[in-house]
C-alpha cells in the first residue's frame, strides 16, 4: 500500500470533507467580544441598570425628606393656606420632585461605571474578566463588588448628611441669633 496514490476523486473528498470540518469548526466559534460588547455585557451582568433603579428609589425618599425639612422651616406659615396657596405648594413641591428625581442620566452613569471599571484594562483582560464573570464565581465576585460598593456609597451619604444636618441646625440657630440681636 505504501507508495500507492489514493484516486483523486478520494483525495478531492478527503480534502473537501477536511476544509468542511475545519470550516465548521471554524464557525461555531464566536468572534471575540468587542471592547463596547465586553462592557455592556459585564454592565448587564453587575445589574447596572438594577443599581440606576435603586439610585432614582433613594432620590425620591431623599427629596421627601428636603420637603418634610423645608415644610419643617416654613413651620406654621404653611397651616392656614388657601386653596390657591395650597394648589401652589403642590405644584412647586411636583416640580421639585420631578427636578431631583431627573438629575441622573443612565447613559452618563454607565459611561462613568464603564470607565472606572475598565479603564486601565487591555482588550484581552477585558475579555478574560468577561469569561470569569460567566463563571460561578465571577458572578458572585462581581455582585459582592457592587453590593459593596452600594453599601460603601449608602454609608457615605448617610454620614455626610448627619454632618451636615448637624451643621444645618447650628448654623440655623446662628441665624436665629443673629436676626434676634445676640
Amino acid at each position: 500500500m505504501r507508495g500507492r496514490r489514493l484516486p483523486a476523486w478520494r483525495t478531492l473528498l478527503a480534502g473537501g470533507a477536511f476544509l468542511a470540518l475545519a470550516a465548521g469548526c471554524e464557525t461555531g466559534r464566536e468572534p471575540p467580544l468587542t471592547r463596547p460588547q465586553a462592557i455592556a455585557e459585564l454592565a448587564a451582568i453587575a445589574d447596572i441598570d438594577g443599581v440606576m433603579a435603586r439610585t432614582q428609589s433613594d432620590a425620591l425618599a431623599r427629596s421627601r425628606v428636603a420637603i418634610d425639612r423645608a415644610r419643617a422651616q416654613f413651620a406654621g406659615q404653611l397651616d392656614n393656606l388657601s386653596a390657591p396657596q395650597r394648589e401652589r405648594l403642590e405644584a412647586a413641591t411636583d416640580r421639585f420632585v420631578s427636578a431631583s428625581r431627573s438629575m441622573l442620566d443612565p447613559q452618563a452613569a454607565a459611561a462613568v461605571w464603564a470607565q472606572a471599571f475598565a479603564g486601565n484594562l487591555s482588550d484581552e483582560d477585558l475579555r478574560q474578566v468577561v469569561q470569569f464573570a460567566h463563571t460561578p464565581a465571577g458572578r458572585q465576585e462581581l455582585s459582592g463588588s457592587v453590593a459593596a460598593t452600594a453599601q460603601l456609597q449608602d454609608y457615605l451619604t448617610r454620614q455626610r448628611e448627619a454632618a451636615t444636618d448637624k451643621a444645618y441646625q447650628q448654623y440655623l440657630s446662628d441665624l436665629a441669633a443673629i436676626a434676634r440681636g445676640r
